[in-house]
């Protein structure tokens, strides 16, 4: 059975690394302010047996930009991939993206319908957010500052244009006030493996941080630190696409 992932501009799953016969389905979130396009990178390296799904979020590549509530996005991806995955999937998110996907793992164990497995890229757990002013609070100029400072700034095609950089700031915020907005209670860990991978040059994060994800799982827990920053996905595609594989081994064809 082929997937019935919807393909239209409305649709917040989009295939972005397609298969002919996968076995298992990865489906990405990104980080702030990204589209689906950022990840097509990590995509195209994937083995065969991986076909590879990007959450698109509002306000980009033609969904509007009303956001809902939270708690009813993180419902409404869980619907979608519950409906549209035909089989057995992993989630991975990067930066504010790997929240989102944590939230949505335990969203479809609710369900019984867990992950096979969950990558977090470049991302503290919630319980260790960071204590600083919230980023969608500050003022364009002061975030486009602070956005240097933490995660080493905006793609240069975006800082360049005066015009798309106008364009690109709303949707950055409305991707932080997300994050910022999750609400995480404490719940029993998940049952799925989780690896957790971060960029030996990330400024933003600790190794210890990203370790304590192994408190959000009974299963098997994995860390990577590679080279890269912390746009890990974009900069260092194939160090990403070799731990998915490495750790979504038992799914390839025989």
């Amino acid at each position: 059975m082929r997937s019935t992932v919807a393909k239209d501009a409305g649709s917040c799953l989009v295939t972005i690394g397609t298969r002919s016969r996968p076995t298992l389905r990865l489906v990405c979130f990104g980080h702030a302010g990204s589209g689906t396009a950022a990840l097509r990178p990590l995509a195209a390296r994937l083995p065969d047996a991986i076909e590879t799904l990007a959450v698109r979020l509002p306000g980009r590549e033609g969904r509007p930009h009303a956001v809902a509530a939270p708690a009813r996005l993180v419902s409404e991806l869980a619907d979608a991939i519950d409906a549209g995955v035909d089989r057995p999937f992993a989630l991975l998110g990067q930066s504010i993206g790997a929240w989102l996907a944590f939230a949505v793992a335990h969203e479809l164990r609710a369900r019984d319908r867990p992950p096979a497995h969950l990558f977090v890229l470049a991302s503290a757990p919630p319980h260790l957010a960071d204590p600083r002013a919230p980023l969608h609070e500050l003022p364009g100029t002061e975030l486009v500052a602070e956005l240097e400072r933490r995660y080493g700034g905006l793609p240069e095609a975006v800082l360049r244009s005066d015009d798309v950089l106008a364009h690109f700031l709303p949707i950055l915020r409305a991707d932080l006030r997300l994050a910022h907005s999750l609400e995480f209670v404490h719940e029993p860990a998940l049952a799925s493996p989780i690896s957790a991978l971060g960029g030996c040059d990330d400024r933003s994060l600790t190794i210890d941080a990203l370790a304590a994800w192994k408190d959000e799982t009974d299963a098997e827990f994995s860390l990577r630190i590679t080279s890269g920053g912390h746009f890990l996905a974009q900069a260092s595609p194939a160090s990403v696409a070799g731990a998915v594989t490495e750790d979504l081994d038992r799914w390839r064809p025989a």
